[in-house]
């Protein structure tokens, strides 16, 4: 099993060096849009059900990856999530921030190409990964706008599923 810690990484600009002056309250251009239409990340989509998990299994995000997934389909190299916060108290971001050499990554992919199975061995459902290789189901939007785009930008983002 691969043994993962987290790599302390500061996140974001250095506030000693950030420019003088009011921060703006959101992102140039940022409006809001009717469900669906445009792209709009939330850390809390992804961080409530990480922090549940931890709470449940008593793991880290990483310890939980590598003992369910990284383990089964044969990860060489040890992967790091960048810590939120600073000092002893920082917390794995599952957010983002995940980092694993390119050879894992495409171990990870392979397994969803093979219908989520590794030798024979079946990982995670083949639903599951059916459904994360196979395209937008009905009702989601087939590609958003990038939220700092002018509003008369085409829609090139696709994003669901956290992929």
């Amino acid at each position: 099993m691969v043994t993962e810690e987290p790599r302390r990484v500061r996140r974001g600009p250095d506030p000693a060096r950030a420019p003088p002056g009011p921060r703006p309250a959101s992102p140039p251009g940022s409006t809001r849009t009717p469900p669906g239409t445009a792209f709009r990340f939330e850390n809390g989509n992804v961080e409530a059900p990480a922090e549940v998990l931890r709470r449940i299994t008593g793991l880290t995000t990483s310890a939980l990856l590598s003992e369910v997934i990284r383990s089964r389909i044969g990860a060489e190299e040890d992967a790091y999530y960048v810590l939120d916060g600073d000092g002893d108290g920082g917390v794995e971001a599952a957010c983002g921030g995940f980092r694993a050499t390119a050879r894992d990554v495409a171990r990870l992919g392979g397994m969803l190409r093979c219908g989520g199975a590794v030798g024979g061995r079946q990982v995670v459902p083949e639903e599951l990964a059916k459904s994360l290789t196979t395209g937008v189901p009905d009702g989601h939007p087939r590609r958003v706008r990038f939220p700092a785009s002018p509003p008369d930008a085409p829609a090139t983002l696709l994003y669901r599923d956290l992929w």
